[in-house]
């Protein structure tokens, strides 16, 4: 809940923490921006 209200997340990077029972959980941004910037950072395959 902590990550999906984060305003200052250029600083604080929990776009990087995921739910432990699969998918990409909340995200202030939304789930588009997270999954752009994890794969941006190579965290995923486009």
């Amino acid at each position: 809940g902590a990550c999906a209200q984060n305003l200052i997340a250029p600083f604080v990077p929990c776009h990087r923490v995921l739910p432990s029972t699969g998918g990409f959980g909340g995200y202030y941004y939304g789930v588009p921006v997270k999954q752009w910037l994890l794969t941006h950072e190579g965290a995923l395959r486009s």
